[in-house]
Order: C-alpha cells, then sequence, then structure tokens
C-alpha cells in the first residue's frame, strides 16, 4: 500500500510541476515578446481605410507612412518598438501629435485627428 501512494504522489508531484512550469513559460512569454498578433486599424470618416499587421510589416521594426485624403490632408505615423504615433500633421490643432504613443495595452489607446476624420488604434 506504500508503494502505490509513493507513485500516486510522485504523480501529482510530476503533474503539478509541468503546469507550473507551463504558466511560468506563458508569462514570460508575454513579458518578454508581447502579443505579435496585435494589428493597426487606421478609420477616416468612420471607414477602415488600412489594416498593418504583420502580414504587412513587423510591428518591431521602425516604420514611417503617411496618409493623405483627396483634399491633401495627411497625417504621417512612427511605428517603433510595436507602438504607434503621429509624427506629422498639416490640421490645425495638432492634437493627434500631442496624444503620443499608443501600443493597444489600454482599450482608450486611440490616436485622433478630428480635423481630418481620422484615428487610429491598435487590438
Amino acid at each position: 500500500m506504500k508503494q502505490v501512494n509513493k507513485n500516486v504522489k510522485l504523480e501529482i508531484i510530476i503533474i503539478v510541476s509541468i503546469v507550473l512550469f507551463a504558466i511560468i513559460m506563458y508569462f514570460i512569454n508575454v513579458i518578454l515578446f508581447g502579443n505579435k498578433n496585435k494589428t493597426i486599424y487606421i478609420y477616416q470618416n468612420g471607414i477602415r481605410i488600412e489594416e498593418i499587421d504583420n502580414h504587412k510589416i513587423s510591428l518591431n521594426e521602425n516604420f514611417t507612412f503617411t496618409i493623405t485624403n483627396e483634399f491633401g490632408e495627411y497625417n504621417t505615423f512612427k511605428i517603433e518598438n510595436r507602438k504607434i504615433s503621429c509624427i506629422d500633421s498639416n490640421c490645425e490643432d495638432k492634437i493627434c501629435m500631442l496624444r503620443g504613443e499608443i501600443d493597444g495595452s489600454m482599450d482608450t489607446d486611440f490616436i485622433i485627428c478630428a480635423p481630418h476624420r481620422l484615428s487610429v488604434n491598435i487590438q
């Protein structure tokens, strides 16, 4: 009977160790690498005009692009260290540039340029 109890205890220790190892590896992965499947969505007049994910560009690389509408209104965005920010705009108030970087870690992570009817978020 003692042999059976030792085997059961050993099996429980092994299972608990595997589960703890998996949990630790998951948190290490999240902390070090974050969510690599984030997508940047760009809307103008409420219509999605662009979707940027790791299939188009690596969000880990530095990348700059400009969105220009038919009226010559433009916003230039920079992706750096998995974050996006508006670095230039020809709008009047420049609030979009004051927003700073967003990384999608909060539901309120939006860059909005009201004069150009443009919004950017990461999900």
